[in-house]
């Protein structure tokens, strides 16, 4: 059974959205001086792979915290969208004709391939109102993408944030691998959220298996 981890490693050189505050990860403890390794981690609660809580959005919106541990597992449709700057409803509606329709959609763009340059932050695809209705309308737990947002970066809107957090469901970004997932079937998904109070989001481990 293939098990793909689908998330990008906390380091201090991670790349950040454009106005996120410095990452810092080091140590603070060793073995040889204190008898024991221990080390400090800062960073906010939107950087690497991570999910957006209806509260990064929606004023006393629900927190990450608040969701039962069954809302960040499940069953998972990936649908490719190569080289295609705007995700339209017809692609997510033919693929759940075709396999199901299931708990979590992943959407494979192709835009991870960029990670780690200064255009991963630009001109990034996005979803049509459309899509974004069509995924609303399937009422399922959450949807994941391979880019850095769900609306682009130089926007003031928030479109798809608004509405997708609004209908409670929760936005993976900045995933990775997503070329070794099947598009054919349905695949078991966790997106499991560090655990802290009133999570706005939260950086995430993010595994498929199949």
């Amino acid at each position: 059974m293939p098990i793909i981890d689908l998330s990008h490693k906390i380091t201090a050189e991670l790349p950040l959205y454009p106005g996120t505050p410095d990452i810092e990860v080091r140590g603070i403890k060793t073995v040889e001086k204190d008898g024991y390794a221990e080390g400090k981690l800062s960073f906010t609660s939107h950087i690497g792979t991570h999910l957006d809580a209806p509260a990064h959005m929606i004023k006393e919106g629900a927190t990450l915290d608040s969701f039962s541990i069954e809302r960040f597992v499940g069953t998972a449709l990936v649908i490719s969208t190569d080289n295609t700057p705007l995700i339209e409803s017809e692609a997510i509606i033919q693929a759940i004709d075709l396999y199901g329709k299931p708990d979590w959609i992943i959407l494979r763009t192709g835009w991870s391939q960029k990670w780690g340059t200064a255009e991963y932050f630009c001109d990034f695809p996005i979803l049509s109102p459309s899509a974004t209705e069509q995924l609303i309308k399937l009422k399922i737990s959450g949807i994941a993408i391979d880019a850095s947002s769900f609306d682009p970066v130089n926007g003031s809107s928030f479109y798809n944030h608004l509405h997708l957090l609004g209908a409670e469901i929760l936005l993976g970004e900045n995933f990775t691998n997503l070329g070794h997932l099947p598009t054919n079937q349905l695949i078991s998904l966790s997106v499991l959220p560090l655990f802290w109070d009133n999570a706005d989001g939260a950086p995430a481990r993010a595994v498929a298996q199949w």
